[in-house]
């Protein structure tokens, strides 16, 4: 059986594709398959695929119709006849040890998954790669509550993100990304990390993760950007499931952080946007109780929001004279009496 199947979602990323596929195919760890799905690439992403698979036996190629980041991933995972798996985004690459430290360090610790620190790079960033000796770095132990309350430290991101781990192939037994979600990452993290006993983290920045100018995340505010309310949402009600309090406090304390953010964006930033504003207002106010209750808010933060579930006029007026403008203020009172 293959040790470590990488799956790399490629799509129209011809620009890059070779340095990420050149990282792979030279990681000092041999025993892996690299299984490269090209998602409808219009561009020549889909021929630079099967050049590679025609000089490197290990190369599985997947040519399908677009479906989406989360899509693709399915896809390898199908297939995938490793151990253990990987995940590394066709404009990125990564050390040529990346691979043989995540496996030494989930066997060295019987782990379930291991997670590495990341570099963000950009077009004409050169990399040295310099022989990591890896055996005299601290690694951090977690069992899975610790691991899962990582996603409300310093350190979320790291928990978060797909591709700086590996993981045992058993975990996404029954799991799956979740099909046309952007946030895919958040939807699908919370289950891997309770569903692994032991989680390990290296400081090692192995991945290296290129800041492009186009990328979904730096595009403008739009309705798919919602999807990650609803992963926060459904993370709350994952937790109550397996009855972790802390947790659930925890997560509805930064899901109502995020829900502002979110509300004032899509109200500002998108034309049309009443009838999702009214939808995610009316999920916010569904976990009020959940508000009330936290530990997180002080006794005026819980009053501030009730202000909000009720009239959130009335909560913009209030933020307005919070802030000294005392215009904008006294101009939403009158539209708001004269509603």
């Amino acid at each position: 059986m293959i040790l470590v199947s990488i799956i790399v979602p490629v799509y129209n990323v011809e620009k890059y594709l070779e340095r990420c596929i050149d990282s792979l195919v030279n990681q000092t760890l041999k025993d892996i398959e690299i299984i490269l799905v090209d998602d409808g690439s219009t561009d020549s992403s889909g021929r630079i695929c099967d050049e590679y698979a025609k000089k490197d036996k290990r190369i599985k190629v997947i040519h399908k119709e677009n479906g989406g980041l989360s899509q693709a991933r399915n896809f390898g995972l199908d297939i995938a006849n490793g151990r253990y798996l990987q995940f590394v985004d066709g404009d990125d690459f990564i050390h040529k040890q990346m691979v043989e430290i995540l496996y030494d360090t989930i066997i060295n610790n019987n782990a379930d998954i291991s997670i590495c620190d990341f570099d963000k790079v950009y077009e004409n960033t050169k990399i040295k790669y310099k022989k990591l000796d890896y055996n005299t770095i601290n690694v951090k132990i977690y069992n899975n509550i610790e691991s899962l309350n990582q996603l409300y430290s310093k350190d979320v991101i790291k928990f978060v993100i797909a591709w700086n781990k590996l993981y045992k192939k058993e975990l996404f037994t029954n799991l799956r990304y979740r099909d046309g979600k952007i946030h895919e990452d958040e939807f699908i993290i919370h289950e891997l990390l309770f569903k692994s006993k032991k989680v390990v983290y290296i400081p090692l920045k192995l991945y290296y993760y290129l800041q492009r100018e186009d990328s979904i995340m730096k595009s403008t505010f739009g309705i798919k950007r919602l999807d990650g309310l609803d992963a926060y949402r459904e993370r709350i009600e994952f937790f109550k499931k397996i009855n972790e309090r802390e947790l659930v406090e925890k997560a509805v304390f930064i899901y109502s952080r995020e829900f502002y953010i979110y509300y004032y964006k899509l109200k500002n930033q998108v034309d049309n946007s009443k009838k999702y504003l009214r939808k995610i207002k009316k999920d916010y106010i569904m976990l009020i109780k959940d508000i009330i209750i936290n530990p997180y808010y002080t006794k005026k933060e819980k009053i501030i929001i009730i202000i909000f579930c009720i009239n959130s006029k009335l909560y913009e007026i209030y933020i307005d004279l919070k802030k000294g403008e005392i215009q904008n203020a006294t101009r939403k009172l009158d539209n708001h009496n004269q509603a």
